[in-house]
């Protein structure tokens, strides 16, 4: 899930734990779906546990094999009331300053094969599921 606000992007530093994928990388918010679950409500108990919040203008973006993916665009209010829950650290990152993270593969991949799609989603522009290599 991408949070955005402001132009920038909120991601996730991971734990710094060698037990879970990707140890101290910054990922996307998210997380492994629980037996029953839908992609949605997936998404909506990760954002609680990792931000504190459900972002109220989540959208579906598309999906590959294994994962689906969300965007936000979130309020002065929901941007003020962000808490770590999980992770090391949350924080804003503009495309320019996601250069030289120490990204999770995933996210690696949207910032440098995706960026031009990414900057138009920061920009509200309409965009689909194929501008980022996704299914509808």
């Amino acid at each position: 899930m991408i949070p955005i606000y402001k132009g920038k992007c909120l991601f996730h530093l991971r734990d710094n734990n060698p037990n879970i994928s990707h140890p101290n990388k910054w990922s996307f918010i998210g997380g492994g779906i629980e037996e029953g679950e839908s992609f949605e409500e997936t998404i909506r108990r990760e954002c609680g546990e990792e931000i504190g919040i459900v972002p109220t203008d989540l959208r579906y973006l598309g999906c590959t094999n294994l994962t689906a993916c969300f965007y936000a665009y979130l309020s002065d209010k929901e941007s003020e009331s962000l808490v770590l829950g999980e992770g090391q650290e949350i924080r804003f990152f503009s495309p320019d300053e996601m250069h030289g993270l120490n990204m999770a593969p995933r996210l690696e991949e949207l910032v440098t094969m995706y960026r031009d799609s990414l900057e138009k989603l920061i920009a509200r522009e309409d965009l689909t599921a194929a501008d980022f290599g996704l299914k509808e």
